[in-house]
């Protein structure tokens, strides 16, 4: 059930000031052929939880659910050449020593390109906001990955480290 060239994109949540996903690579599901007008949707959930951020005294770790839709598209000789993948994000991240929590829910998307391997995230992964505080994180913009899954910013990112996030949560 899980295969195909897709496998080798991971839609994996991490930060470093961003979100570039949040799922194992067998996550992206490639379908059989099919017509070429026809594209496959498979939908997975994948709960998971794993450190954020590392901001000295304390680590931010995060815990989500995640609901992805995965559209396959086939050419004429119905060979898959291209995914696009929704995924959205319930759950919270949080000072891993005191529990300080927040609210990280959201949706993002990536179109994979089945031909080269290649990736693009167009629009924004990441808006958390605290009550009375504001804005914490912010990760918006296209995002390209190359096949090897090496990130490359094709626009600026409002944060460009985890110093806001790690001052939200130490206070």
């Amino acid at each position: 059930m899980f295969g195909h060239p897709a496998r080798r994109f991971a839609v994996r949540a991490h930060r470093s000031g961003l979100i570039s996903a949040g799922l194992i690579v067998s996550m992206l599901v490639a379908a059989g052929p099919a017509a070429a007008a026809t594209p496959t949707i498979e939908e997975v959930h994948h709960p998971a939880s794993f450190a954020v951020a590392d901001c000295g005294t304390f680590q931010i770790v995060g815990s989500w659910d995640f609901a992805v839709r995965i559209a396959t598209y086939f050419d004429a000789t119905g060979a898959a050449i291209r995914q696009e993948v929704n995924v959205h994000r319930q759950g919270t991240i949080a000072n891993s020593v005191t529990g300080k929590s927040l609210d990280d829910s959201g949706a993002y998307a990536f179109i994979v390109d089945l031909t080269t391997g290649t990736s693009i995230s167009p629009g924004g992964a990441i808006h958390d906001t605290a009550p009375q505080v504001g804005l914490v994180w912010l990760d918006a913009g296209l995002i390209r990955l190359d096949a090897a899954g090496n990130v490359t910013w094709a626009a600026p990112h409002a944060n460009t480290s985890d110093a806001a996030a790690c001052a939200y949560f130490a206070s």
